[in-house]
């Protein structure tokens, strides 16, 4: 830790309550313009002149970003089911949605 930090934090009486402030303090999570940003990404993204795998890594890629920013937290199991499974559809949607007219056979 860098020390000019350490004065804030020197009343934390335990490791899990160090990291849970410094958690707080630096976590990225929930940033919701970095969501917007990411949905705007993936919706603008086309294969273009990428390989359907670079397409498809550079998809996963910012899916796992949107995961980690804005993740979802189930009550119960089922629903996490049920939400896990919509997702991965819109995702492939949206794979889909984005690659080149030659592949149009596969939209159908």
């Amino acid at each position: 830790m860098d020390p000019s930090l350490v004065s804030s934090y020197i009343f934390c009486d335990s490791a899990i309550a160090l990291w849970d402030s410094l958690k707080q303090v630096f976590s990225q999570a929930d940033n919701y313009a970095q969501v917007f940003e990411l949905h705007q990404q993936v919706y603008a993204l086309r294969q273009g002149e990428l390989s359907v795998v670079n397409y498809a890594k550079t998809l996963a890629s910012l899916w796992q970003r949107l995961d980690y920013f804005d993740p979802f937290k189930a009550k119960c199991v089922a629903d996490g089911i049920a939400f896990h499974q919509r997702m991965d559809r819109e995702r492939m949607y949206r794979f889909l949605a984005g690659l080149n007219a030659e592949y149009d056979g596969l939209r159908s």
